[in-house]
């Protein structure tokens, strides 16, 4: 029985995985076919896509860096004249206020020449100002005209670096989309061939495991039952041995008996042994009477008595 099952086990354990691999080589075609439309079609929309892209961002580029420009050579020039006058209210506040400072302190310190003082200190701040407003001007102009500078070339080199990358990119993927379509191409390959493979592997891997445990299983069983058999064959001869030497021989006959029919049962063959089992039950159930009543006759009162005599 278990050969048996092991073989039909295997043998349908290889038919699943023949029919397995026959729908995966099925599926492996039809996805081939659909990827290969898939790459024809797809080579030509990136073609399309990546030139609308490019020309799109070409322009987009340009026109963010021209409003960033002009937007930035406004803002210079107007924070520029923002500080440029807060900075002139600023520097004359404060040239008034030490004026006004040194002014009373030096026509209280020296009433007789406040007057002299007074007219130097107002020479100095007015020379003072007007140096300072210069100098705001002429950082204002400066920092403008560099800023113009810097961005007009900040533009120049961004458009260029652009384009450079564009045209590397058409160079990568092929005007027509060729590059990419190989890459595809190639990749399916390699893919399909690569399944096959594993699945070929799988398959002969698991038809020599099925087959290697199916044999180790029957060798197995066929050991236990041997085993088995030996073991109760030799606890039925140990029984006998000691129920004989405790108990005597009517009890070791009937033990005897009860694991026989066992070994029996183990080893399919219970008719003889249930014969003896009888006998040994008819035999033993003599000792029932005789001493005790003393109406007892036959080998079974006299075992009996010698027993009793004994202990």
């Amino acid at each position: 029985m278990i050969a048996t099952l092991v073989t039909v086990a295997r043998t349908g354990f290889a038919t699943v995985l023949t029919a397995f691999m026959t729908v995966l080589g099925t599926v492996g075609l039809i996805a081939s076919a659909v990827l290969t439309a898939l790459m024809s079609t797809a080579g030509a929309v990136v073609t399309t896509v990546l030139a609308t892209l490019m020309s799109m961002a070409g322009a987009v580029v340009t026109t963010v860096l021209a409003t960033l420009m002009s937007m930035a050579g406004a803002v210079v020039t107007t924070v520029l004249a923002t500080l440029m006058s807060m900075a002139g209210a600023v520097v004359t506040t404060v040239l008034a206020t030490l004026m006004a400072v040194v002014t009373t302190v030096l026509t209280a310190l020296m009433p007789t020449t406040g007057a002299v003082v007074t007219t130097l200190v107002a020479i100095t701040m007015r020379t003072v100002r007007a140096v300072a407003s210069g100098m705001l001007a002429a950082f204002v102009t400066m920092t403008r005209a560099v800023a113009t500078a810097m961005l007009s070339a900040l533009g120049v080199v961004a458009t260029s670096v652009f384009t450079s990358l564009m045209a590397v990119t058409l160079t990568f993927i092929g005007a027509d989309g060729s590059v990419i379509s190989a890459m595809l191409t190639t990749l399916v390959t390699v893919a399909r061939t690569v399944d096959t493979t594993v699945l070929t592997t799988l398959v002969a891997v698991f038809g020599t495991v099925a087959l290697v445990a199916g044999t180790m299983l029957a060798t197995l069983v066929a050991m236990l039952i041997t085993t088995m058999g030996t073991v109760a064959l030799v606890a039925s001869a140990f029984v006998a041995v000691m129920l004989s030497t405790v108990f005597g021989t009517g009890v070791a006959v009937a033990g005897t008996a009860v694991v026989a029919a066992l070994v029996a049962v183990l080893r399919g063959g219970v008719g003889s042994v249930t014969a003896d089992g009888q006998r040994a039950a008819d035999g033993s159930g003599q000792n029932t009477s005789g001493h005790d009543g003393g109406e007892g006759s036959g080998e079974n009162d006299a075992d009996l008595h010698d027993e009793r005599e004994m202990e």
